[in-house]
């Protein structure tokens, strides 16, 4: 069983099998009942922020409704018009309000508590990780939250205006109609482009665990980007509101995500074999 050394000329710390082993081996000693406790126990603490979230977002009502409008103003500006001309927005039922304004401080409350959603899932599952598993979560999870919030942002506050201003412009040249939004279609539209933002700029990731896991290779991914091309179009179709405006917007930015996931592909693939280099040198030992 090879011991721990350190490689002072090229810098590379090998982790002896026991070490690996006591880690993994961690939560040997809890049952299962210990292990349904726990996840009770991680569970009561993210609801319990989402819960602390959503309650202040509730008692501060009137700043979140006007924050969910800020879409609808740049859409204004970008018209040249008054936010209430382009998109009068409108309640149908006597609840209509209470439930928008219930259904944005959800959201928001699930966005501001996704680190410590994040953070608990961590705590949760690295006991039972290998140092180099450890390490690799605690990146994709950090990673992860910080892509898809910039993705839900670039649509809150750049895509989703757009991609309003076209189709509302589209609607007033129709002849013999109005254009109204009630409050649930806006949100909703809002919404689905941060949501399918937010999915697009996990793609490198996506990769990047892909070739860790040797589903995919470097190679593989440079010889059919052009499929890729194509899937990618058809995604930022199904995944935002049915505008072109948003639309390409979203193919855009997935056509830079998915070269960007190419290097880190290639990065995860040359460490992989030089590990497995180094591992096979030390069986020959």
């Amino acid at each position: 069983m090879p011991e721990n050394h350190h490689n002072p000329e090229n810098g590379i710390i090998n982790i002896s099998d026991q070490a690996i082993d006591d880690e993994a081996d961690s939560r040997q000693g809890m049952s299962l009942g210990d292990h349904i406790n726990e996840l009770r126990f991680r569970l009561i603490r993210v609801i319990l922020a989402v819960s602390a979230v959503f309650v202040f977002c509730m008692i501060f009502y009137k700043s979140v409704w006007k924050w969910a409008l800020y879409p609808r103003e740049v859409t204004a500006q970008i018209l040249d018009k008054k936010p209430e001309d382009v998109v009068p927005l409108q309640f149908l039922t006597p609840w209509d309000g209470l439930s928008s304004v219930a259904g944005l401080s959800i959201k928001l409350a699930l966005l501001v508590a996704l680190p410590i959603i994040l953070a608990e899932i961590w705590l949760f599952v690295i006991p039972g990780l290998r140092h180099s598993e450890k390490r690799a979560l605690g990146f994709i999870l950090s990673a992860g939250s910080v892509l898809s919030i910039t993705g839900a942002l670039i649509a809150f506050f750049y895509a989703a205006p757009v991609g309003l201003a076209f189709l509302t412009e589209f609607n007033h040249s129709l002849e013999g109609t109005v254009t109204t939004f009630t409050a649930k279609s806006y949100f909703g539209f809002i919404s689905m482009a941060c949501l399918g933002f937010a999915l697009a700029f996990e793609t490198p990731l996506v990769m990047m665990a892909l070739t860790w896991t040797g589903l995919i290779t470097p190679q593989s991914i440079s010889k059919y980007w052009r499929h890729s091309v194509l899937a990618i179009s058809i995604i930022g179709a199904l995944f935002t509101p049915p505008d072109p405006a948003t639309m390409l917007m979203l193919a855009g930015c997935l056509l830079v995500l998915y070269f960007l996931g190419y290097l880190l592909s290639r990065a995860v693939y040359n460490k992989n074999k030089k590990i497995d280099g180094e591992l096979s040198e030390i069986g020959e030992e």
